[in-house]
């Protein structure tokens, strides 16, 4: 334990700091934390999710191995961030921290949305559970949960209030609103992911560009929040960070400087494999779109041609039904023999 003495106003103040050692060298890879309730919610979640996905096979349904893949990273990543050095810093220095809320609440849901859990607990439920389920999803406060707007408000409004308001240094003092801000973050992370992929059943579907084009919105918004925490004139949490005492490392401004541009590239780099998913997510709908259409064209077509034997034989054709397009070219009805339609002229 060290002895820090520390200038705040006209007063001097002395604590003594107990955290972990300076965060260099070695320190990245042997300063590790346990948090239980992390932990236990990963391994609650991982069995869950196994377990449905293999009732799931067992009844006879197709699971993409893809899905079980990108949840259990989102899981990984998950535990990873709160659990390494990132986890062991979060209330001794500030950018760690900024880096751990990035990562939960833009790449963690974003992993966890490609998983489609909704779907599976759906395809695991009974068909009256599963219809209230549905029937909730498709209420009317969902639907107006669901208005791009909205998802985009709450959005880009937490980080905002996260580090703008006194929300995080209430974190930084207790033990339990800093849980319920971790777990805040991912909440509202997979529910903006959620709304954008639509890869789970939602209260309304819109087109995927209008997606795309107020996500590149977002990342304006996402790096002005950067630009305020890195050359802002305000220090997020400074009278706790000042009575933390901490006895090594960087200033308060080169700490809040790091960690402002933490939240502004990877929040731009979050962006990217969100685009991409987007646009697969797209092409796919594209595809299915129009396998239905050929589907259906060739239902019609099969419809269509079966009179043509009775048309040959001399009967009419029943009213409404439309001849193929080779007998109504008068160029290749002359060619093959078949009678050619009257000129009206």
């Amino acid at each position: 334990m060290t002895t820090g003495i520390s200038g705040f106003g006209s007063h001097m103040i002395i604590s003594a700091y107990s955290g972990p050692p300076a965060l260099q060298n070695s320190a990245y890879a042997t300063q590790w934390t346990f948090n239980p309730w992390v932990v236990g919610t990963a391994v609650v979640a991982a069995g869950l999710y196994l377990i449905g996905v293999q009732r799931h096979k067992a009844r006879g349904g197709e699971w993409r191995a893809s899905q079980t893949g990108l949840f259990f990273a989102g899981l990984a990543l998950f535990v990873f961030v709160n659990v390494s050095f990132l986890g062991a810093y979060e209330r001794i220095l500030f950018w760690p921290r900024a880096v751990q809320n990035t990562l939960l609440m833009m790449v963690v849901p974003m992993l966890f949305a490609l998983g489609a859990p909704l779907t599976l607990l759906l395809e695991n439920t009974s068909e009256s559970a599963s219809a209230r389920i549905t029937a909730i999803i498709r209420s009317g406060p969902a639907r107006f949960l669901a208005f791009p707007a909205t998802v985009s408000a709450v959005f880009l409004s937490t980080p905002f209030l996260v580090y703008l308001s006194p929300w995080f240094q209430a974190a930084m003092r207790s033990d339990l609103q800093n849980e319920i801000l971790r777990f805040t973050l991912v909440v509202v992370g997979y529910y903006y992911y959620w709304m954008r992929l639509r890869i789970d059943p939602v209260p309304h579907e819109y087109p995927h560009m209008v997606s795309v084009w107020i996500t590149f919105a977002e990342a304006v918004t996402d790096g002005g929040l950067g630009i305020i925490l890195m050359w802002g004139s305000y220090t997020v949490a400074l009278d706790y960070y000042t009575h933390l005492a901490r006895p090594w490392g960087m200033t308060f401004h080169q700490d809040q400087l790091i960690g402002g541009g933490a939240i502004w590239v990877l929040g731009d780099l979050a962006g990217l494999p969100f685009i991409g998913a987007l646009w697969r997510r797209m092409f796919r709908e594209d595809r299915q779109e129009a396998a239905v259409i050929d589907a259906e064209l060739d239902v019609l077509e099969v419809e269509q041609h079966a009179p043509t034997a009775q048309a040959d034989e001399g009967e009419e054709l029943p009213e409404g039904h439309l001849r193929p397009w080779w007998e109504t070219d008068p160029v290749l009805s002359r060619r093959f023999g078949l009678a050619a339609p009257e000129d009206d002229s």
